[in-house]
C-alpha cells in the first residue's frame, strides 16, 4: 500500500503515530 512506502520512509515517532491514526 502507499502507506507502507511512506511508513518505511518516515521512521519517526510522529510519522508512525500518523499512520496508526489514519488506520484507526
Amino acid at each position: 500500500t502507499a502507506n507502507a512506502g511512506k511508513f518505511s520512509s518516515d521512521r519517526t515517532i510522529l510519522g508512525y503515530a500518523k499512520d496508526i491514526w489514519k488506520c484507526l
